[in-house]
């Protein structure tokens, strides 16, 4: 039941409070240095004293042990964390077959050790696997061992880990996952199709790279693709994406913002639910476009970039 979770969420309410909002955002912006930013950062609880990377992802591990802390069963969040077992499986792929090990590829927060994950394929123990990973798994070793052929390599695994989520999310039974599974993959196709276009990519890629998703319909994605972006753009004002078009012809990093707008858009009112996993998995996605956010600002402190480029590409938050 829903209200199982009312102590959760309250506890979430008073981590909202905590959350950069788009004033401190522009503290951050307007900070001299790097250095500056980090002591902005300091004062609201980060860990400042040390590198980026480390801090950065020292917050995430944070916000993922909260969540497991106040609902102990990672599979409730599955639909986030499945990606970096992907991700994972990707790197072991590529480690099994140019047999050269890179301990700095794998993630650390996926539902599967990473460990795990390379013992099955360098010694082919897929049972070591989930069932739904199993195939694609062998499927991508085969591929990149008799092919050689890394794009398609990534494209099948990438398209394994957006079908993972859809399921991921729908089994869920939950609205709010359902809308976040969608969402993730239909946007991915879309900015999949453009840049297949782009590159004048075949009805084969574009077959084999895109995933399934409720709210596109895959064939006529295709076929409007393989007919030039005109078409493409025809065909996507038909669908709830319309709104994004205008971004999307601008470029694909204005569509990942406009995209990133939209489930911040959609993920808004579970600030105002005090039941279900919906404002856990709210807080989780905040916390990850801050975190995404101040990488950005702390990225173009370092290379000297302004502000607007910043601003350009962070898009709004959740508070």
């Amino acid at each position: 039941m829903k209200e199982e979770y009312g102590y959760a969420v309250a506890r979430i309410r008073a981590k909202e409070t905590k959350l950069l909002d788009q004033g401190f955002l522009d503290q951050l912006l307007l900070a001299a240095d790097e250095d500056a930013c980090l002591r902005l950062l300091r004062d609201r609880g980060w860990d400042g004293s040390l590198d980026e990377s480390a801090m950065l992802k020292g917050e995430m591990k944070k916000t993922r042990a909260l969540l497991l802390e106040l609902v102990p069963d990672e599979l409730a969040f599955e639909v986030f964390f499945c990606q970096n077992d992907y991700h994972n499986l990707k790197a072991a792929v590529k480690e099994c077959a140019c047999g050269i090990e890179d301990e700095g590829a794998y993630l650390p927060d996926g539902l599967i050790s990473a460990s795990v994950i390379r013992q099955a394929v360098r010694d082919h123990q897929w049972d070591l696997l989930p069932e739904g990973m199993r195939q694609s798994a062998q499927e991508a070793l085969r591929i990149l061992l008799q092919t050689k052929d890394g794009q398609r390599t990534d494209c099948l695994l990438d398209r394994a880990a957006l079908e993972a989520v859809l399921q991921a999310a729908e089994r869920t039974g939950d609205e709010f996952f359902s809308v976040y599974g969608e969402l993730t993959v239909a946007l991915a196709d879309i900015k999949i199709a453009m840049r297949a276009v782009r590159l004048k990519k075949d009805r084969d890629f574009l077959t084999f790279a895109l995933a399934p998703c409720h709210s596109l319909d895959k064939e006529e994605l295709i076929v409007s693709a393989l007919a030039g972006e005109e078409t493409m753009i025809t065909y996507l004002g038909r669908t709830a994406y319309a709104s994004g078009l205008p971004a999307l012809q601008k470029g694909v990093s204005a569509f990942e913002t406009w995209g990133r707008d939209l489930f911040m858009q959609r993920i808004r009112p579970q600030k105002y639910q005090p039941f279900g996993l919906g404002p856990l998995a709210a807080y989780y996605l905040a916390r990850e476009s801050e975190i995404r956010a101040v990488r950005l600002i702390l990225s173009a402190k370092r290379n000297h970039l302004p502000p607007q480029w910043v601003r350009e590409r962070i898009g709004e938050m959740y508070v």
